[in-house]
């Protein structure tokens, strides 16, 4: 990536971006959240597991340490990047007044882009314009205005998400009393996810709970969310993981422990593996240490 000017200010930053079109796309990870609002040009953005087309006027939200790579098709991608720390804005501290966990960022079952027409544009663009104004003129309270106006654009781009996409709004349904065949078995796999993530970790043990192969799961979530089940159960581990090493100040080994690890190096090592650092690495870059 390239950028020509950043504007920047303690955990809040904003700068344009131009990437160019290579043979092997860098793999990125960045201790802060990133919104990049792609302006000019066509390609793919690579985030976690999945692989997502971008245009001009498409948002790619990103979380901290979460892998990401942007490839152009022809010319380069141009926009702007707007980077907060979690220490600045929490998107999990503040998830109940903004509601954009899930929806924008650690999207599970979702994907972390929002495609703007004309109208979502018009919506966002104000809001994205006062940000960068206000980081560029200073002033009293400057940190609060900045934090209040990124809360709006949060709020703006997560109600124009949910608009796409209505079922992203919608309860869980309850997790099923018997099997059902393929679309449906997967579709019930969130709330299961979520029950059991804890304590089960290999597509075999959800398998076994919905009276299936793991072969036959496998082949339904893959079907669903394009992706492995195993993907998706690494990915919710690690969402959880993340918010009690920046939430709380608990102890790794006792993080450990919680998300139901008999031992604290295994979960070091887990962790590691699809986080790209340590547990305790984790902490002191996304609480500034």
């Amino acid at each position: 990536m390239t950028s020509t000017e950043t504007t920047a200010l303690s955990g809040f930053t904003m700068a344009p971006f131009a990437i160019a079109h290579t043979a092997a796309p860098v793999v990125e990870r960045r201790p802060r959240y990133g919104i990049w609002w792609i302006e000019e040009g066509a390609g793919t953005a690579r985030v976690d597991f999945r692989t997502h087309s971008v245009q001009a006027d498409t948002l790619v939200f990103v979380t901290p340490y979460q892998p990401f790579a942007f490839q152009p098709a022809t010319d380069a991608l141009r926009g702007t990047l707007t980077e907060f720390t979690p220490d600045f804005f929490c998107v999990e501290r503040h998830r109940a007044e903004v509601g954009c966990s899930g929806v924008l960022f650690n999207t599970l079952y979702d994907a972390p882009v929002l495609v703007l027409d004309a109208a979502g544009t018009a919506a966002l663009a104000p809001t994205f314009g006062q940000l960068r104004d206000e980081l560029a003129r200073g002033g009293l309270a400057q940190d609060d205005a900045l934090m209040a106006l990124l809360k709006l654009f949060l709020i703006q781009a997560t109600r124009l998400k949910l608009d796409q996409r209505p079922e992203a709004a919608a309860e869980l349904p309850a997790a099923p009393p018997v099997p059902l065949p393929d679309a449906p078995v997967a579709a019930h796999l969130p709330e299961l996810l979520e029950r059991h993530f804890r304590t089960h970790k290999t597509a075999h043990s959800y398998a076994d709970l919905l009276g299936l192969t793991a072969k036959a799961l496998g082949r339904a979530v893959q079907r669903h969310y394009g992706r492995s089940l195993s993907e998706l159960i690494q990915e919710r581990v690690l969402m959880e993981a993340k918010r009690e090493l920046f939430l709380t100040a608990a102890p790794v080994k006792a993080v450990a422990y919680g998300l139901g690890f008999d031992d604290p190096a295994h979960f070091s090592r887990y962790f590691r593996r699809g986080a790209g650092v340590s547990p305790e690495g984790y902490r002191a870059a996304t609480r500034g240490h």
